[in-house]
């Protein structure tokens, strides 16, 4: 798996308000072989209060979020400088271009859509990793 050559100990923050979708993925970065710490967050204002108390090293956030959406989540987290390299996974069901583009210029690391698979999950996670430090694995 290509998430061998990561630290298993990533500390992630997974955004979501639906609770079906973080269960999934809890249980999809467990088959990664993930072991670190997993912060969970069921809209951006509890998110914006994770990361302002807890060090967190990777993001997965949804799209589309009532209150403090997944965009506005993302212009949060580029503002704060401990944050601003953090790689940031965008999920969501909404593949049009404007949604994509947007994001890609706040600066998100990766997107992906809604429903995953498995490969799919860990190629984006370890591409958004190497992107965000610019290091060869």
């Amino acid at each position: 798996m290509l998430l061998k050559n990561l630290s298993p100990k990533i500390r992630f923050l997974v955004v979501d308000d639906d609770d079906i979708i973080l269960d999934t993925l809890v249980k999809d970065l467990k088959e990664l072989k993930y072991t670190g710490e997993m912060s969970i967050a069921y809209n951006g204002e509890e998110a914006q209060e994770i990361i302002g108390s807890q060090s967190i090293d990777f993001i997965i956030c949804d799209y589309f979020m009532p209150g403090v959406s997944g965009k506005d989540f993302l212009t949060y987290v580029r503002s704060k400088p401990k944050y601003k390299d953090i790689p940031f996974l965008m999920l969501t069901s909404n593949n049009d271009f404007e949604t994509v583009n947007e994001c890609i210029e706040l600066g998100v690391s990766n997107y992906l859509l809604k429903p995953w698979n498995l490969a799919d999950l860990e190629k984006k996670i370890l591409s958004s990793w190497k992107k965000s430090y610019d290091i060869k694995m």
